[in-house]
């Protein structure tokens, strides 16, 4: 059944499952949208099938992981995902359609074969769209996956126009100093404001030289983000059938010091929104008129 998530329970089954901020977004769809009794397909993810039946209350739940993603940062760091379990079966949509309960595919959106169209009440989906390249595309067969007056819901971060949204992954320099996005060296808003060569020059006073190359790689070229700034979402979602019944900025907690506010817009005159760090949106498919 769909059981209420308190904060002590959130907290206990994060802790359970190895899902760090999984529980927490996924409540939140819970409340705006709600999961009791429905078809799920999720994108970008694959919570655990004793959280989606036991406390979720879907009626059937089907995950979609790219393989890309975990190969672009060296490999998958949320344990609690099906991504790097052996144990399962890795299907892409070239095999046949199963008829389980819980389903997991191992392959990208933008494949949804036809005989998934219309078959779902809820696309779900964390921390996934900063991930996603052909978004558009990506949108498309995501309302296609829906039934008519089906929802789409979306919780992500960091975006690339955020304070962090290089995205740096984990990583250990010859020193022993462990880096990733929430310990960076690189300033807010660095990787939108300096040059690569001037992030270069900038990461060897902080770091080895090895290191420093590594990270402007990934802060400028790796395919696990997608650089799309706040408007850009916006005008993707726009240009789609998509009802928009939320979408609604996630506010980061640090400052944004008209310093930088001014320097930014400057850079980028046709940018404005530079100090949400993700994004919360609601979108639905039309009823059948």
């Amino acid at each position: 059944m769909d059981k209420t998530l308190t904060q002590e329970l959130i907290a206990e089954l994060s802790q359970r499952f190895n899902l760090p901020y999984h529980v927490y977004q996924a409540s939140l769809c819970q409340e705006l949208v709600g999961f009791q009794g429905k078809d799920v397909l999720e994108v970008g993810g694959s919570l655990p099938s004793e959280l989606v039946f036991e406390y979720f209350g879907v009626r059937r739940w089907t995950s979609v992981e790219t393989p890309d993603y975990g190969s672009s940062i060296g490999g998958i760091t949320h344990t609690g995902t099906l991504i790097g379990n052996d144990s399962v079966k890795h299907r892409t949509f070239q095999d046949p359609l199963p008829r389980d309960d819980y389903n997991f595919f191992y392959d990208d959106i933008i494949n949804l074969p036809n005989d998934l169209e219309r078959r779902f009440d809820l696309v779900f989906s964390l921390a996934a769209f900063e991930h996603i390249h052909r978004l558009p595309q990506a949108l498309e067969r995501m309302y296609a996956a829906l039934k008519p007056g089906g929802k789409l819901f979306s919780y992500f971060s960091p975006i690339w126009s955020s304070f962090h949204g290089h995205h740096l992954p984990d990583m250990t320099d010859e020193a022993g100093r462990f880096y990733n996005f929430n310990n960076s060296p690189i300033p807010p808003w660095g990787h939108l404001l300096m040059t690569r060569p001037e992030m270069l020059a900038f990461l060897k006073g902080h770091t080895d030289v090895r290191t420093a190359e590594n990270m402007v790689y990934y802060i400028y070229n790796a395919n696990n983000i997608n650089r799309f700034f706040f408007e850009d979402y916006l005008e993707f979602v726009k240009a789609t059938p998509f009802v928009i019944e939320m979408f609604d900025p996630i506010i980061p907690l640090n400052q944004y010091p008209e310093e930088y506010r001014t320097v930014l817009e400057e850079r980028f005159p046709k940018r404005k929104v530079f100090d949400k760090d993700g994004i919360l949106m609601v979108l639905k498919r039309p009823d059948l008129i």
